[in-house]
């Protein structure tokens, strides 16, 4: 065999280990390795090791540990599959390798409180991910929120759920049902036929100062979650893709990377993004049933 078929042998059987992690196959990742894949290989640009901790395979790591990878290598935006585990259910295999990074306890408070935030919108049973939009407006109140957009808080009245879900707003207009949450601050927006992504002439003004989360659900694509702040777009993604070094640090905390078959899902986790940049926290019952302002704005 020549150098240029042994490369392409190898790259075929680095290819089949990343896939074989992907399937979740721990045999199979034995004997790739066995055979002569690199435990370190590249495949855009993860290694074996942090595709198993991502997808939360506590086999699979295990057998890439065994196999002397070195889980401290930096992959993504500055972090290794071994820091990213220290804060999850994998900690455990990693906490006493050698070299393994001292855990702040002040991020870990943060990531409890993420993990809190997420877990509380996993328990959601209505309409998520079937078209739906939502969206969180941190420091102010409904009437400023209103004047914002350009209309006249005495013309957007307190409507029940029949209500709001009767109406017509006509063509060319969207309807929204906008609220403060009990006991909070901010507040929140609900579009049950949806928003489109990049809706500028709603979340630029309302952002105008301050930061805006919207999340937009489809029964088709994935849950696509965008930040504003003083009226540009600062951050627009699908929960589903990979993490790179555009990640904010709310993303990681929010586990938005693990692609575990236990993972909360998008619209979850897109939600709890939301909590943790305004500040705006929203009960299921309350979204969904408690009486709040129609708001009819121009489709631009």
């Amino acid at each position: 065999m020549n150098d240029s078929e042994s490369n392409r042998s190898g790259d075929s059987l680095n290819e089949d280990l990343h896939d074989a992690i992907f399937d979740g196959d721990s045999d199979d990742v034995e004997v790739l390795l066995k055979r002569g894949a690199d435990a370190e290989s590249l495949f855009l640009d993860h290694t074996p090791l942090w595709l198993a901790v991502r997808r939360g395979n506590r086999d699979i790591v295990s057998v890439l540990l065994r196999a002397g990878v070195d889980p401290w290598r930096s992959v993504i935006g500055g972090r290794s599959a071994g820091s990213v585990a220290l804060t999850g259910p994998l900690a455990d295999l990693f906490a006493d390798i050698p070299g393994a990074p001292p855990v702040d306890p002040a991020w870990m408070r943060r990531q409890r409180r993420a993990d809190e935030v997420v877990a509380h919108y996993a328990t959601w049973s209505k309409y998520r991910a079937q078209g739906e939009s939502y969206a969180f407006v941190a420091g102010i109140d409904e009437d400023t929120a209103i004047r914002r957009l350009g209309l006249d808080p005495a013309d957007c009245p307190i409507t029940d759920g029949g209500d709001y879900r009767r109406a017509l707003p006509g063509v060319g207009y969207e309807a929204y049902w906008l609220g403060t949450p009990p006991g909070g601050s901010g507040v929140a927006l609900l579009n049950l036929v949806g928003t489109w992504p990049g809706s500028g002439h709603m979340w630029g003004p309302l952002s105008s100062p301050g930061p805006v989360v919207a999340v937009s659900t489809n029964v088709n694509v994935d849950t696509c979650i965008e930040i504003w702040r003083d009226g540009g777009n600062t951050r627009l993604f699908q929960s589903l893709q990979d993490p790179d070094d555009e990640t904010t640090t709310e993303e990681w905390l929010c586990r938005f990377y693990d692609s575990s078959d236990d993972s909360a899902t998008g619209g979850s986790k897109g939600l709890a993004l939301g909590t943790l940049l305004t500040g705006v926290q929203v009960e299921e019952a309350w979204l969904f049933e408690a009486p709040k302002r129609l708001v009819v704005v121009p489709r631009t």
